[in-house]
């Protein structure tokens, strides 16, 4: 019974041999330069028999024709080499650097409808903390071969049902740099460490990024113990030799662990990265730093990649880490300055907001209480020529006029707004409102001003949601106006103009009162100065002609003086007259009788009370002229 059982497990195993006999058989060669750059060459071994055959459509000529057709570039194909027992053949992959390896490897597995970001490790040193060869690779020979099954099923060359046992295995690969091959004894994933390793067990990498194109770097090795003192002198020996940088002892001698720090500064981001090639080997490390426009939105998206190959510098099980630190502003989507990648690898990105250098403004108010608002805000032409147009876009404002210039790397967008352009055009603009008006009904009552002054202005909405670092204005009165009182503590004044400074974008408000003549009160007051000047002008100029003039008008007074003194004396003579004729009859018999009307009633008896006579106050025998009697009436009495 054990007998049979045991030559029917012997049966199945040579059956399943011969289901899988008719796959092939990789061996892998990699040849290396000491800049990483090199070939692998796959070759593979196939049985030639009839079982072979029989699984193929159209024979070995259809086989090579289907894998011409499919190969994937970056590969080259040796044709099949066909003999009575096997059938061989190879494939061949260049490259010029182990960047350009793994992104051929990448495109290959990607072809093939894989989903493989490929890692190449390659240390070849004679330094104070390692020494040796080492060689790894996170694919295989069959990662970069797996469409050839594919290839021949689609060409019809073999059925479906056969496409697994294409590729029966791989065996062993050998990698060659220096003159001396190493050998990888088992197939599938190269990993070759002949190394003597005295390296560190962490190492972190700190970028801080200055903003102005510097970088501070700061290289931070670890070991998880205080090592003896034989292998801190191999550290002392291994950092005594970098050039250009600070180079520290244990940081931290009293903490559990022991570390060591290098740091330098860099004028660039190609001087980091090389600058890092010389703590951790040449080829071993990359920075790039790049700056775009973030999709929708007013932002700027800046993002480092590159790597760090410790491998020259850590023992066989090493974490590395790279931190960004970002320049002010600048935040990951959670709001902080600074973003963490574990590994060699490392894409990391932060965005902010649009910064503007600066915003300046000048107000000048006319006497006829019009005014203009000039603005200028400026950028920076090196953190954002890839986006220029969009914020140009942006700034944009429906009403006044906008206009562009560039000087020492800075674009300024120069804005002009009046009195007469549209009210809610500008308001929009400022993000508040300008105005130059009367006085309130309320102002009125505590303030002795002609016009109130006010201002508005959002810097962070006039720059299209962009910060603005520095803000400064001015508002300026027209001639012979004045403010009649201090402006608020923000502002400072400077005779008729007022000025504000700020280092922030937050709203800015101004409310002033002022007072002076506006422009037609002006024109009346010239108006009437030059009338006077005139009339003075022409006094002088025909003084002569006006002398003749008055002296006539003055003869004319004379004349007309005497004619009423010559009146006047007539007037007098008649007066005397009629007086002395009175007289004479007052003597006359029966006078001063009482009578009506008649001539009785100055009769004997006058100089009694008695109404309406001249001589009604006179007394008996009174001499004509007396003071109690008729006098002459003379050119005085006229005055």
């Amino acid at each position: 019974m054990t007998k049979n059982r045991f030559s029917l497990v012997a049966l199945l195993v040579a059956l399943l041999l011969t289901l899988t006999a008719c796959g092939a058989r990789l061996s892998t060669q990699v040849a290396l330069e000491e800049n990483g750059a090199g070939t692998r060459t796959i070759s593979f071994t196939m049985a030639n028999d009839a079982d072979t055959q029989d699984r193929i459509t159209g024979g070995y000529e259809a086989v090579e024709a289907a894998i011409k057709k499919h190969l994937p570039e970056g590969l080259q194909f040796s044709g099949l080499t066909v003999s009575e027992q096997e059938v061989t053949g190879n494939f061949t992959l260049s490259f010029t650097d182990l960047d350009d390896y793994k992104a051929k490897v990448a495109a290959i597995v990607k072809a093939s409808g894989g989903d493989l970001e490929p890692e190449v490790t390659m240390f070849a040193a004679d330094n104070a903390l390692k020494k040796g060869f080492e060689f790894t690779e996170n694919f295989s020979s069959m990662h970069l071969l797996s469409w050839v099954s594919d290839a021949l099923v689609a060409e019809g060359v073999i059925a479906q049902d056969d496409a697994a046992n294409v590729i029966e295995g791989e065996d062993g690969a050998t990698v060659t740099y220096g003159g001396q091959t190493y050998t990888n004894e088992w197939g599938g994933q190269i990993a070759i460490n002949e190394t003597e390793s005295h390296g560190f067990d962490g190492v972190t990498v700190d970028v801080t990024d200055g903003g102005d194109e510097s970088y501070g770097v700061v290289v931070r090795m670890s070991r998880m113990s205080t090592p003896s003192g034989d292998v801190k002198a191999l550290d002392d020996k291994f950092l005594g030799v970098l050039k250009d940088v600070k180079v520290d002892a244990d940081v931290d001698p009293a903490a559990d662990h022991y570390q060591r720090t290098a740091s330098f500064q860099a004028a660039s981001a190609d001087e980091v990265a090389t600058k890092l090639e010389a703590v951790f080997g040449k080829g071993a490390a990359s920075f790039q730093v790049s700056t775009e426009e973030a999709k929708g939105e007013p932002k700027v998206k800046r993002t480092y990649r590159g790597s760090v190959d410790s491998t020259q510098i850590c023992a066989d099980y090493c974490s590395t880490a790279v931190q960004i630190y970002a320049p002010s502003g600048f935040t990951t989507e959670s709001g902080e300055n600074v973003a963490y990648s574990s590994g060699g690898n490392f894409n990391l990105s932060f965005e902010r907001g649009i910064v503007f250098d600066s915003l300046d403004f000048t107000a000048d108010i006319s006497m006829s209480r019009s005014w203009t608002l000039d603005m200028d805000l400026v950028i920076d032409t090196n953190d954002y020529a890839d986006f220029l147009d969009d914020i140009e876009k942006s700034l944009t404002p429906s009403t006044g006029t906008m206009t562009t210039s560039d000087a020492d790397g800075k674009r300024t967008y120069s804005f002009t707004f009046t009195s007469d352009d549209d009210a809610d055009g500008v308001a929009a603009a400022l993000g508040g409102y300008f105005t130059v008006g009367d006085l309130a009904e309320g102002e009125m009552d505590y303030v002795d001003a002609d016009y109130a002054v006010g201002l508005g202005l959002d810097p962070h909405q006039f720059a299209a949601g962009s910060e603005v670092s520095q803000v400064t204005g001015k508002i300026k009165l027209g001639t012979m106006n004045d403010w009649v009182e201090d402006p608020m503590s923000t502002w400072s004044r400077d005779g008729s103009q007022v000025s504000y400074e700020a280092s922030d974008s937050n709203y800015i408000m101004f409310t002033g009162y002022a007072s002076g003549p506006t422009m037609g009160q002006l024109i009346g007051w010239i108006v009437a100065g030059v009338v006077v000047l005139l009339l003075i002008v022409l006094a002088i100029v025909f003084r002569k002609r006006l002398a003749k003039v008055f002296s006539g008008l003055g003869k004319s007074a004379s004349a007309a003086t005497a004619g009423v003194a010559e009146a006047a004396r007539d007037a007098g003579a008649a007066y005397r007259a009629a007086a002395a004729d009175a007289e004479a009859y007052a003597g006359q018999p029966g006078a001063g009788q009482p009578g009506v009307g008649g001539p009785g009633a100055f009769a004997a008896g006058a100089g009694q009370p008695g109404a309406g006579g001249p001589g009604a106050a006179a007394a008996p025998g009174a001499p004509v002229g007396s003071e109690s009697g008729p006098r002459e009436f003379t050119e005085h009495d006229l005055r």
